[in-house]
């Protein structure tokens, strides 16, 4: 563990960096073995440059989620309804959330999904498209949300939770219902939804 001096943010983030690079050069050098810890984890050479990472990874991703809230960078992002898109950009979106089955959809089948829709909502961070969602509803009584993509740099910033609002906003008196993916039902039980029982879901290609 680095127990170097904290008093100065970037000589800490150096020296740590630092101390990083010299203990997996000196493994390196010495070809460790491979070793069990006292958790009966077992520990490889591949495994601790790969930990290693991602570790420092997930700190430049909490750094650079605290420095967002700071900046009040949420405030830079203009939020659009049925605002023109580019097919391609908007596949790069989805590639890039997580949703690979949107991008194999051809031009029509989008521009059919989005001319199906109540609300096509978009957010911009200038001319970069960082965020999508869309509503289909009777606007009466009920109304499903669907394909909600936030750009990874964008997640956890508030973006999401921006514009999950600007659709609920006005249909207090209607039942939203939606599919949440796996790890993101906290997210919307924030927002007010419930998990249900009884939901039933007939999958795509089922006849």
């Amino acid at each position: 563990r680095y127990r170097g001096p904290r008093d100065d943010t970037k000589d800490y983030l150096e020296g740590s960096r630092a101390f990083l690079e010299d203990g997996l050069r000196r493994l390196v050098q010495a070809q460790a073995p491979d070793r069990t810890d006292g958790k009966g984890e077992r520990w490889t050479l591949a495994k601790v440059v790969r930990r290693s990472l991602y570790h420092s990874l997930d700190h430049l991703d909490e750094l650079d989620r605290r420095l967002a809230v700071a900046e009040r960078r949420l405030e830079r992002v203009a939020l659009s309804r049925d605002a023109s898109l580019d097919f391609d950009e908007l596949r790069r979106l989805f590639a890039a959330t997580g949703l690979v089955r949107r991008t194999t959809d051809s031009d029509d089948v989008i521009a059919r999904m989005l001319a199906g829709s109540t609300v096509v909502l978009t957010a911009w961070d200038g001319d970069a498209l960082v965020g999508f969602a869309r509503l289909l509803s009777d606007e009466s009584t009920n109304a499903y949300v669907s394909t909600v993509a936030i750009a990874p740099r964008w997640q956890d910033r508030g973006l999401g939770s921006r514009m999950m609002r600007e659709l609920m906003d006005g249909r207090d008196h209607m039942k939203l219902v939606l599919e949440a993916a796996v790890g993101a039902e906290t997210f919307y039980e924030r927002l007010g939804f419930q998990r249900s029982p009884s939901a039933f879901v007939r999958p795509r290609g089922v006849s």
